[in-house]
């Protein structure tokens, strides 16, 4: 597990009744509800890639699905790499 570091905050009295019962239904603690929130909401405003296998493999499909849009799927170039540079 991973080393936590104490954070003191104040929220709403309508986010506290909030995070009491989803905390209460979801059956994980307070903290850990906190916590996945900041990441989630740091992930979004801050558009910081979170580091997810997923979502490489996502970018990964879509580039190979606009490569092959263009009629660029692997083995249709006619050039070699050595081709782009100049002797």
């Amino acid at each position: 597990m991973q080393r936590m570091v104490r954070k003191q905050i104040y929220i709403g009295k309508d986010q506290d009744k909030a995070l009491k019962r989803a905390a209460r239904v979801s059956g994980v603690s307070q903290a850990e509800l906190i916590r996945r929130g900041i990441g989630k909401g740091i992930t979004e405003i801050a558009e910081i890639p979170a580091g997810n296998d997923l979502d490489w493999a996502k970018a990964l499909q879509v580039m190979k699905d606009r490569a092959r849009a263009r009629g660029l799927a692997k083995g249709n170039r006619t050039w070699k790499r050595e081709d782009l540079y100049d002797r």
